[in-house]
């Protein structure tokens, strides 16, 4: 059977036109139970220029109710400190994703992961950042379910959640514009098929603080565009921003690293039918 892979406009953030053959795909019907495995980390901190290099132990225990999950996440890290917390979100079509916050008595940190199920395991990548603006992390992870686990919602939780005041030494820049470009894959929820490809142009502005990045940026292809309203911390060189598009159907995450006058990095954007997995690469005009 041959589909398009078409996204509303309305809907996500571009429209990832791309004709597939589709076989029969097999995926967990039920993400229940018990998950764990090892995360790896590329970390950028305000008080370092360099970023850093990590593992974590990570334990996932979902619970489902139809295609909402709530998920008990335990962290344990290289430095030996456990972070948990319950974070929430989508699954269908063997993909998901789910955001909150895990801390300890010492620190908190608030993050997304995305994630694609087989019965052998779970993939997937993640943006973090701590509570104090110190520090943010790209992930990646892979994970598989306990002996009790069972082979995955509506997205409760709003990226706001993900917001949290912060604090830094960053030095000031003036607004700019920027343009540049991004890919990824689409990945769907609300439907059956495999993952398809993105490519957009990326257009928009850039306004920052010493402690926080806002930015509005417009995806577009050859089928339509769709505009992000983003904001977030400022962490040494780099930053996290977040926020709804203008029909506030969708959610981005961006996590961007800055050199001069560009700024590359990755994103998750998401709603109740999809969720794309990008890189992106912006410079100033």
């Amino acid at each position: 059977m041959r589909r398009s892979l078409i996204f509303s406009l309305s809907a996500l953030i571009v429209i990832a036109a791309a004709s597939r053959s589709f076989a029969a795909t097999t995926v967990p019907a039920t993400l229940s139970g018990t998950w764990s495995g090892t995360a790896k980390a590329v970390s950028y901190s305000s008080t370092s220029t360099k970023a850093q290099r990590s593992s974590s132990t990570l334990t996932f225990v979902f619970t489902q109710t139809g295609t909402a999950l709530s998920v008990q996440t335990t962290i344990l890290t290289s430095d030996k400190s456990t972070l948990t917390g319950t974070l929430t979100g989508v699954y269908g079509n063997g993909n998901f994703w789910i955001l909150g916050v895990t801390s300890n008595a010492n620190e908190s940190q608030s993050l997304i992961f995305t994630g694609h199920a087989t019965s052998k395991g779970i993939k997937g990548v993640a943006i973090a950042f701590s509570g104090s603006g110190s520090d943010e992390a790209e992930v990646t992870y892979a994970v598989k379910p306990s002996s009790s686990a069972q082979i995955a919602a509506r997205l409760e939780a709003s990226v706001s959640t993900l917001c949290a005041s912060t604090s830094n030494s960053a030095s000031s820049r003036a607004a700019v514009n920027v343009a540049g470009k991004a890919s990824g894959k689409v990945y769907t929820i609300s439907t059956t098929g495999k993952p398809g490809p993105l490519k957009s142009t990326v257009t928009g502005s850039s306004t920052d603080s010493s402690t926080t990045q806002s930015a509005t940026l417009t995806f577009a292809d050859s089928t339509g565009s769709q505009t992000f309203v983003l904001n977030g911390p400022v962490i040494g060189s780099s930053f996290v921003i977040f926020g709804p598009n203008s029909s506030s159907t969708s959610q981005a995450i961006l996590s961007l690293h800055t050199a001069k006058t560009t700024a590359k990095g990755i994103g998750i954007l998401y709603n109740n039918g999809a969720l794309v997995e990008l890189k992106l690469s912006l410079k100033q005009q």
